[in-house]
C-alpha cells in the first residue's frame, strides 16, 4: 500500500472558485483577495493584514516593516525551515541561532538569553508543527531585552494559545499558504499587525512603494509582493473547509496514538500546555529514526525527518566567521533532527493507510527488540532462582499456614523463574503482556504439564481463583498511573481466594531520590556472540518516572557475521511505599508485612532500594 507524505485536499469547489475569476475577468489581486483578507482577519483577530507571495516573503515584509536591516541581529530558532532565517538574511540583518526544547521544539529562552548582544533587535519565535510557543514568556523576554517580536506562524493558522490566535502576540505575525499547510492557496503568505503605522509601512513595501495601484508616483521604494485572485479564491474555499480539516487531523492523530500506544521506544510530539495543536505533522521521536524511515520506505510509506539544524546548513557557513556554533550548544535541535520522524498527516489520509503505517512501525520495532530478548534471557537464564524461590514459597507458607497449591505468576519473563516455581507448585499459571517473552518461555516449559503459560494481562485472564499470586521482578513499576495501579491490584484481589496471599516487589521511590537509577554498560558472551549493552536511565523525580533504554550491539566472535543493533526501552514508575499502601487499600488488600530479600523478617526502611510487600485478601 503506497502512502505519500502529503496530498493537498482540493477538488471541484476550488475549480469552481477559479473559474468564477475567469468568468468575471479578474485574475490579479482584486475582490476575492479583499474578501479573503477580511475573512482571515476575522479568524485571527488582528486589525490589519496584507498578502505576500509566500511565507518567506511574508517574513521579509514583516522584518522590513520593523526596520530590520544591515547591522541588526535577529534571534531565530535553530530548528525551523530555512526560510525563517533566509528572510532575515534578505534584509541584510544577521540571523543568530538559538536552541529549542526537546518536548515540542519551541524556542528555548535560556538559549536565547545567551545569544543577546548590543546588535540584537528582534526575536522570531517559530510556531512549529501546528502548535504555539509559550508566547507570554517570549513577550516577557522581549520586554526585558527591548526586542521586537516577529512571529513565524507559517504552520499555525487556526491555532490559539489560551484563546488568542498565533501571530497576534508580536508586532507582526506571518502565515504561509503553501501546498502542505493547513489551508493552501498553492503559494501565498499573509502578514498581520495591530499597528496602523506598521500596516501603512507594509502597504508601501508590498505595492511598489505606493498605497494604491494605478498611480505612477511612488513616494517610497517598494516591491511587487501581491497575490492573485486565482489564489485567494482557492484560499476562501479552503478557509470554509478549515473546521473539517482540523477535525480530520485530530482524528488522524488519535488513530496514530491508538495504534502505537504502549510502545515506550516511541515518543509523540506534545504541544505546550495552553496551546492548541492542529497537527501540521504527527511527529514521533525514535532513537533509530533513519533505519525506521528506510524500513517504511521499503513499505512504500513516505516520511520526513525533522528539520536539519540551521547552524549546520552549508548556506550559513559564512556566519561562523563572526560567531562559533557547535552541536553541543543546540541539543534540542540536534536531537530533533537525529531522532524525529514526521508521519503523513494530510486530511485525505485513509484509516487503512494509517493502520498500514502503524503495522509497519511495529514490525520494525519488533525486529529491533529481538537482540534485547536474547540478552535478557542470557542474563536471567544464568541466574540461580532456587534460593529466591524457596524464600518466596516459605514466606507464602507462613502467611497461608499451608503450602500454596494453585499459583498465579504475573510477569513470567523468558520463563527461567517459572521453571523453578514449577518444581514446587502443583498448578501454576504464568502470564506476561510481552508476546516475545511468552514465546521464549513457552519453549522452555513445553514439557511441564503443571504449568499454563499465557500471553495475557491479569485483567483479561479468565476467571479463576488462586491461593497465591506473585508479581516479582518489579512488575508494578511498569504501571504508569495510580488509577491503573489500583485497577491492577483490584484484579489481583478478584483472583485470590479468601485469605489468599499476594507477594510482589518494587523499587522504592523514596530511596530513588537519594540514589536514582544509573547508567550501566554490560558485556557478555553467549553462543559464540558478544553482546554489548548500554543501559541509559533518564529519571524525572518530580513525575516519579524513569525511562530505561537498552542499546545493544551484537557481534560474532568469528566476525564472519555483520553487527546487529538492537534497541528497547521501558518506562517505570518509582512508587513510594505510601502510594503502594494506598492503592492496595483501595483494592481491598491488606499489607501484613514489608521487608527485603536480605531479611524477610525485618521491616523495610525508607533507604531500601527494593521492597517486598506481603498482602492478604480478607477471609
Amino acid at each position: 500500500m503506497k502512502v505519500p507524505q502529503f496530498q493537498p485536499w482540493v477538488g471541484q469547489e476550488e475549480y469552481a472558485a477559479i473559474r468564477e475569476c475567469f468568468d468575471l475577468n479578474w485574475i490579479t489581486e482584486g475582490p476575492q483577495s479583499t474578501k479573503f483578507a477580511q475573512e482571515l482577519l476575522e479568524l485571527i483577530g488582528a486589525k490589519y493584514g496584507v498578502f505576500a507571495p509566500n511565507g518567506t516573503l511574508a517574513l521579509y515584509l514583516g522584518l522590513r516593516a520593523l526596520s530590520i536591516g544591515p547591522g541588526d541581529e535577529v534571534l531565530v530558532p535553530d530548528f525551523t525551515f530555512m526560510g525563517s532565517a533566509s528572510a532575515v538574511e534578505m534584509t541584510g540583518a544577521t540571523p543568530v541561532f538559538i536552541d529549542v526544547n526537546q518536548e515540542n521544539f519551541q524556542v528555548d529562552l535560556d538559549s536565547a538569553a545567551k545569544a543577546i548582544t548590543k546588535k540584537t533587535k528582534a526575536i522570531m519565535p517559530v510556531h512549529i508543527y501546528g502548535t504555539m510557543a509559550e508566547m507570554e514568556r517570549v513577550q516577557q523576554f522581549a520586554k526585558k531585552y527591548q526586542l521586537l517580536i516577529i512571529e513565524d506562524a507559517a504552520q499555525a493558522i487556526g491555532v490559539r494559545r489560551y484563546g488568542r490566535h498565533a501571530g497576534t502576540f508580536g508586532a507582526v505575525g506571518c502565515f504561509s499558504f503553501f501546498a502542505d499547510k493547513t489551508i493552501t492557496t498553492a503559494e501565498g503568505g499573509f502578514v498581520v499587525t495591530n499597528s496602523k503605522r506598521l500596516y501603512t509601512r507594509l502597504l508601501f513595501l508590498r505595492n511598489q512603494g505606493r498605497i494604491n495601484r494605478g498611480s505612477f508616483i511612488h513616494p517610497q521604494v517598494g516591491y511587487n509582493f501581491r497575490m492573485t485572485d486565482l489564489q485567494t479564491a482557492v484560499g476562501r474555499v479552503q478557509l470554509k473547509k478549515l473546521p473539517q480539516i482540523i477535525e480530520r487531523k485530530h482524528q488522524i492523530l488519535a488513530l496514530y496514538k491508538k495504534h502505537l500506544k504502549n510502545i515506550p521506544e516511541i515518543t509523540f510530539f506534545r504541544p505546550p500546555q495552553g496551546s492548541d495543536w492542529i497537527p501540521f505533522r504527527v511527529g514521533i521521536s525514535y532513537p533509530y529514526a533513519t533505519e525506521l524511515m528506510d524500513y517504511l520506505r521499503q513499505k512504500e510509506i513516505e516520511t520526513r525527518t525533522y528539520f536539519y539544524p540551521l547552524h549546520r546548513q552549508p548556506a550559513f557557513a559564512y556566519l561562523k566567521k563572526h560567531r562559533t556554533y557547535h552541536d553541543k550548544d543546540f541539543p534540542g535541535a540536534v536531537a530533533g533532527y537525529n531522532y524525529g520522524i514526521c508521519l503523513p498527516t494530510f486530511p485525505l489520509l485513509s484509516t487503512e493507510q494509517i493502520k498500514h503505517i502503524c503495522r509497519s512501525i511495529k514490525e520494525f520495532i519488533k525486529i529491533k527488540r529481538q537482540p534485547f530478548y536474547h540478552y535478557y534471557d542470557t542474563i536471567y537464564g544464568q541466574k540461580d532462582y532456587q534460593s529466591e524461590t524457596e524464600q518466596t514459597l516459605a514466606l507464602a507458607h507462613e502467611l497461608l499456614h499451608r503450602k500454596p497449591t494453585k499459583v498465579l505468576e504475573v510477569g513470567c519473563g523468558t520463563g527461567s523463574h517459572t521453571l523453578q516455581l514449577a518444581k514446587h507448585i502443583p498448578h501454576l499459571v504464568s502470564i506476561d503482556i510481552d508476546p516475545s517473552m511468552v514465546k521464549i518461555a513457552q519453549k522452555k516449559i513445553k514439557n511441564q504439564n503443571n504449568v499454563s503459560l499465557l500471553y495475557s494481562s491479569v485483567e483479561k485472564l479468565a476467571a479463576d481463583q488462586f491461593d497465591l499470586v506473585l508479581a516479582l521482578f518489579n512488575v508494578v513499576t511498569y504501571i504508569p498511573t495510580m488509577t491503573k495501579l489500583i485497577s491492577f491490584f483490584a484484579s489481583i484481589a478478584s483472583r485470590l481466594t479468601p485469605g489468599g496471599v499476594f507477594l510482589f516487589d518494587c523499587w522504592n521511590g523514596i530511596a530513588a531520590i537519594a540514589d536514582p537509577p544509573r547508567n550501566r554498560n554490560i558485556s557478555l558472551v553467549s553462543n559464540g556472540k558478544k553482546i554489548d549493552c548500554k543501559q541509559t536511565a533518564t529519571t524525572n523525580l518530580i513525575s516519579q518516572h524513569t525511562r530505561l533504554a537498552y542499546d545493544l550491539v551484537v557481534t560474532s566472535e568469528s566476525k564472519k557475521e555483520p553487527e546487529e543493533h538492537g534497541y528497547l526501552s521501558f518506562n517505570q514508575t518509582l512508587w513510594t511505599p505510601m502510594q503502594i499502601r494506598s492503592a492496595l487499600k483501595s483494592a481491598g488488600l491488606s499489607v501484613v508485612r514489608d521487608c527485603t530479600w536480605k531479611n524477610l523478617t525485618i521491616p523495610a526502611s525508607s533507604s531500601d532500594r527494593q521492597i517486598i510487600f506481603c498482602c492478604l485478601k480478607k477471609p
